[in-house]
């Protein structure tokens, strides 16, 4: 899944297995996955 961190703008493939929540690779800014989804789910 492809993500990109709305705090410091870093953009990666999210590869992992957690369902709630996941941290930037860069600034470790904690991002709700079930958010996520709901955003692209509007779109």
């Amino acid at each position: 899944m492809k993500l990109k961190c709305e705090n410091c703008g870093n953009s990666w493939d999210y590869q992992g297995k957690s369902k709630w929540y996941l941290a930037c690779p860069k600034c470790k800014n904690t991002i709700n996955i079930n958010e996520l989804t709901e955003k692209d789910r509007k779109r």
